[in-house]
């Protein structure tokens, strides 16, 4: 996979060089053998592709609404402490 141009790969083949080679989060937290340890879910290699396809797609969907509500989160945390630091 390493020789390979990045041309030549697969979405799903990207995601998962990232996510257990560089550690990367993307889509899941967990990995296809988790899934069958944790949620005794047992998925061929094309379903495994498929599903991690899905999640993309779904975590696309949700992504913005997540970074605003973590921004917004951060932010009051932020002035919480300083408040705080500041009594």
């Amino acid at each position: 996979m390493e020789n390979t141009p990045l041309k030549d790969l697969e979405t799903w083949e990207i995601l998962y060089y990232l996510r257990m080679h560089r550690y990367q989060h993307v889509l899941v937290n967990y990995t296809k053998a988790m899934y069958a340890t944790q949620l005794n879910v047992n998925f061929s290699d094309e379903n495994w592709k498929d599903f991690l396809m899905y999640c993309d797609g779904v975590d696309n969907q949700e992504m913005f609404t997540r970074a605003e509500k973590y921004i917004n989160q951060w932010r009051g945390d932020c002035l919480l402490n300083n408040l705080l630091d500041y009594e």
